[in-house]
């Protein structure tokens, strides 16, 4: 089962919906042992505002953290956690249509 905010699992099987993974940031504090609590006095955030950094990158309620609390972040989890962790960079380069057009002769590995 993929790792999901405790509370929203609880209330996910209490009405029967299906419960999202966290993104890289939450699986961290998840696999570390930091929860709601534990991750607002480390940012130096309100709760709300820790879950919101640690929610899927899809979810409507996500936000990306701002460059001060960012730099917690980084601070907080040794690195293993980097600003790019809080974009879909690979959906973006996807969408590039530089991606997908032919490279010029000379411009090819």
């Amino acid at each position: 089962m993929p790792l999901v905010e405790p509370t929203r699992l609880a209330n996910n099987a209490k009405y029967g919906r299906a419960s999202r993974p966290l993104n890289k940031f939450g699986r961290w504090c998840a696999e570390h042992g930091l929860v709601g609590t534990d991750v607002d006095k480390a940012l130096g955030v309100g709760v709300n505002t820790s879950y919101r950094y640690i929610r899927p990158l899809d979810h409507q309620l996500f936000n990306v953290p701002p460059a001060p609390v960012m730099a917690r972040i980084f601070a907080l989890t040794g690195g293993a956690i980097e600003p790019n962790d809080f974009y879909d960079i690979d959906a973006w380069r996807a969408g590039l249509p530089e991606a997908n057009a032919p490279q010029p002769e000379g411009l090819r590995p």
